[in-house]
Parts: C-alpha cells; sequence; structure tokens
C-alpha cells in the first residue's frame, strides 16, 4: 500500500493517503467492472516484471554470436539463423506465471520484420478471433483426465496429471529460440521485436465463462527490438568489460535449467572470465557440473530433469533422496570451482551448500553435516537443505537428530513427502510405533504415482503440435515445417517446432 497524493482526503497526512488499489496482475476486475484507471494502473505496475535480453544469434554452423550486439559478424541473404532470447524473472517473487497456468495466459510474441515491412518471420500472434498462435511460446500448463483429455476449461477436479508446465521461477531465467531463413530478396535492416504478453483469461475460457463480454486486454509485461543489417553487423565500444557477465549468467542459468550442462557450464566460464571476483559464476559452474552427472532420475512426463538437484538434493519421485552413480572422483571438477567460489567468499553460504550436496551424494555424510548445519541455522526455511541434512543424519544412524530436521520440514510444509517418507523409519527406530503408521499412510497417499505418466504420453501421441513444447530443449520455426514432420511420423516429442 505504497502512499499516494490526496490532498483533499480527510485521512491524508502531508498530503499523502495508503494507497487502496492492491496492485498485482489481475486485469479482469477493471475490465468487467469498467474501471480504466485501474487496468492503466495494473498495466503500468506489471511492466518490466520480466526482463527480455535478445542475446545471441546462432549460425547453421552452430557459431554463437552473442551478447548479438557486442560482436562483429555479417548476415547473407537466404541463410538461417537462430535467434536466442533470454526472459528473466527479475520482479515477481514468485513464478511466472503464478499458479493457475491453464486459464491465464502468457506467452512470447516474436516478429522479423525486413526495411519494405515484410514480415520475414513471427510467431505469437493472435488471430482475427483473439485466439493464440498454438505455437507460441507460452507459460502454462496442460491439465489432462483419466481419459486423455485435455481440460482447457479449468477442470481442476478432473485432473489426472499435468502433462506439461512451464513456468519461470523467481530469479530465474528461460531461454526461448527462434529459426527463420532471410529471404533471398530481403532488404535490409531487420528489426527484431520481442513482446512478452499476458492476458486473463485465455480466450476460450473467457468466451465459456462471459460468452457476451468484450475481449479481455493484453498487457505488455516487456518489450525490446534490435536492429540487424544485412552485411556487416558492428561491434558497439564496451568501456566496462565486466558489463556483460551478469547477461551471459542469466544466459547460462537458462541453458542449466534446460538440462544443458555443457553448455550452461561454457556460459558460466565466460561470467568468470569477464568478471574473476563473481563468486556466484563459479558456484554455478559447480552446479552444471554435479548435476550433470546426476540427471538420471525424474525424466517423466512433466518435462523436468535435475533442475530440483541443481537447487538441492531431489526426491526420486518416492520421496527417497537418490545417491549418484557417478564415481566419486567424478564430482572434483564441481568441487572445484565451489572451492574458488569460497576463497573468493568464505562465507558463501549457496556455495557451502551445494558442497555438502556434493558429499551427501559421495557418501562423506559427516563433512555433508558439517557443510549444511550453518546452511539450515541461517535459513531456517530453507527445505531442501533440512531434507538434506535430515537424510545425512538418518543413514548415520542419529535418529533423534534426523527426527528434528524432518519435523521441521512438515512445520514449513506439512505436505512434504520426503518427511513422511524418513519419518515413518525414524518413528520406528525411536520407538514411536503409534506415530510410524500415520507417516506410512500420509507417504502412501502422496507419492508420486508412476501410473499416470503413460497418460501424459498417449495424451502427447495424439497431439503432435502440442507435444513440442514438452520437450526442455526446443526451437520455433515456421509452422508449415512442424506440420509436414508431424504428417511424416516424426516422434511426437520433437524437439523443433
Amino acid at each position: 500500500m505504497p502512499p499516494v497524493a490526496a490532498s483533499s482526503d480527510y485521512g491524508a497526512k502531508h498530503g499523502m493517503v495508503a494507497s487502496h488499489r492492491w496492485l498485482g496482475a489481475n486485469t479482469a476486475i477493471p475490465t468487467f467492472y469498467n474501471y480504466p484507471e485501474q487496468l492503466q494502473k495494473t498495466k503500468d505496475f506489471l511492466k518490466d516484471a520480466v526482463n527480455i535480453d535478445i542475446f545471441a544469434i546462432e549460425k547453421a554452423d552452430g557459431r554463437l554470436i552473442a551478447p548479438i550486439e557486442k560482436e562483429k559478424f555479417t548476415l547473407a541473404a537466404g541463410e538461417t539463423v537462430t535467434v536466442n532470447l533470454v526472459l528473466q524473472n527479475a520482479r515477481t517473487g514468485h513464478s511466472f506465471v503464478p499458479e493457475q497456468r491453464d486459464f491465464y495466459e502468457s506467452w512470447v510474441e516474436f516478429r522479423v520484420t525486413d526495411a519494405r515491412g515484410n514480415i520475414i518471420y513471427q510467431s505469437g500472434s493472435l488471430d482475427q478471433k483473439g485466439f493464440l498462435d498454438p505455437h507460441a511460446h507460452s507459460y502454462t500448463n496442460r491439465l489432462v483426465s483419466a481419459s486423455r483429455e485435455l481440460l482447457d476449461l479449468h477442470q481442476v477436479w478432473e485432473t489426472r496429471i499435468k502433462a506439461y508446465d512451464n513456468t519461470i521461477l523467481p530469479g530465474r531465467s528461460d531461454l526461448v529460440r527462434y529459426r527463420f531463413q532471410i529471404p533471398a530478396n530481403a532488404r535490409g535492416p531487420l528489426t527484431l521485436s520481442v513482446r512478452l504478453n499476458y492476458r486473463r483469461f485465455r480466450k476460450g475460457y473467457t468466451n465459456f465463462v462471459l460468452p457476451r463480454r468484450p475481449a479481455y486486454p493484453v498487457a505488455e509485461i516487456a518489450a525490446r527490438t534490435l536492429v540487424l543489417n544485412i552485411g556487416a553487423n558492428g561491434r558497439d565500444a564496451v568501456a566496462d568489460p565486466k558489463a556483460n557477465y551478469l547477461r551471459w549468467n542469466n544466459y547460462g542459468i537458462a541453458l542449466l535449467t534446460q538440462a544443458e550442462y555443457y553448455k550452461a557450464a561454457q556460459a558460466f566460464q565466460k561470467v568468470v572470465a569477464l568478471n574473476p571476483d563473481y563468486a556466484d559464476g563459479y558456484t554455478n559452474i559447480g552446479i552444471a557440473s554435479y548435476t550433470e552427472l546426476t540427471d538420471h532420475k525424474r525424466e517423466g512426463a512433466d518435462g523436468l530433469g535435475a533442475v530440483d538437484l541443481a537447487l538441492g538434493g531431489a526426491p526420486d519421485g518416492t520421496g527417497n533422496l537418490f545417491l549418484a552413480r557417478a564415481p566419486a572422483d567424478a564430482f572434483d571438477p564441481a568441487l572445484h570451482a565451489l572451492d574458488r567460489a569460497l576463497a573468493i567468499d568464505p562465507a558463501n553460504l549457496r556455495a557451502r551448500f551445494h558442497e555438502g550436496v556434493i558429499r551427501r551424494l559421495q557418501r562423506r555424510f559427516d563433512a555433508a553435516v558439517e557443510l549444511l548445519k550453518p546452511v539450515v541455522a541461517a535459513y531456517p526455511r530453507f527445505r531442501q537443505a533440512r531434507q538434506e541434512l535430515g537424510y545425512a543424519y538418518f543413514v548415520t544412524k542419529q535418529f533423534q537428530l534426523a527426527r528434528e530436521q524432518f519435523e521441521a520440514l512438515q512445520g514449513i510444509n506439512p505436505d512434504d513427502v520426503t518427511a513422511n517418507y524418513y519419518l515413518s523409519y525414524i518413528y520406528d527406530r525411536l520407538g514411536m510405533k503409534d506415530k510410524v503408521a500415520e507417516q506410512a499412510r500420509l507417504f502412501t497417499d502422496r507419492k508420486a504415482d508412476v501410473e499416470v505418466e503413460p497418460i501424459a504420453l498417449e495424451f502427447w501421441e495424439g497431439s503432435p503440435d502440442l507435444a513440442a513444447e514438452l520437450s526442455r530443449f526446443h526451437v520455433h520455426e515456421d509452422a508449415s515445417k512442424v506440420s509436414k514432420r508431424a504428417a511424416a511420423g516424426r516422434n511426437p516429442l520433437q524437439q523443433v517446432h
């Protein structure tokens, strides 16, 4: 409730009162009740909540030109290029978009035009009836029923599985790729235009609920443009060589999220080359290195892999924290990078946490405990740290200490299935038989249901145009090419669409 000017209000102090607008992302209410001022202020509030960086161009031979405007390169008519956009959730403080993603609608609109105004490529446009291009890069989920049907009217009570769930977590980045061919007759320069759009609600849902209401507005979250020549493109002068290290860092985080661990590590190496004093750069190298060794679980229908593990030890779907199959010395590069981070900042608890995870993976549980204890003390609501510490106590038979961690975990999240799993054993070891059955019952009720994964797979096999979004790494290109691949019988879980 920030202070706003209100000199004529009797409750004003020094001409100011606390605003009662409660600005957020709800563009539907001011539209429905015709409050244009509230709608505009809501749009203003949403502006630049997410950062857009037109970061790189990838040539057909695999050469990456990044950052685009800082490098010398040429573009030729007739060649095919892939533009890499990095979107960072910098300001919302929660996932973008939040839950109820099935009836909110947020998407990337990308367009390339030449000097004549001809559209060379576009993705993410609305048709004449206001419906979104089905091939747009969108932040949404796909709710599927037991009968393999897409639930597109928010029938959450019929949901059997989320076959897809795409969002950008706070502080994290997403990498969006667009591939197009520059026409042989194109006249430069080319203008790349990007918008991140949001509306509440999806057009299909709005039509269902309010069929006689006008279209709900589209709010522009962020927008960027970049002009490129057909021919030579010059390099901008950079006074500070460190100026781009955070851009490379965001790019690396996006690659990490998409499980491109080797490329992520390369990006983070670029970060520390630009700024050798940036401790988080070395920590991120360590994360990319050890996550690649442990990404052998959770490759299910949710499209997620070891992203969870990259931020802490992840259960394997049964509540059980898994151990790495890699030999212990395979973690040496990651440990070396974390040591560099700690040499720069000895109090860096983020680096200590990830070293603690590695020691647990190496079965060096005593070392893991010593690394994790100060993390839990400093961040008592950090659930993954408590999972890790509790597990280390459990396997070393320090059951009372393990009990304290998992009970604290339940205090943070009463539905934590990992706590249910381990407490059922811990209570048994401590002779607390009256509590064992309850934790075992809760675990059985909450654990991952492996029987639902075939439902998602069958849904995707029957929805080839939607299936490409399932891949963590995918490239957007001309939809007609996608249709040809689908007609030719390509795997619906293809990576290009």
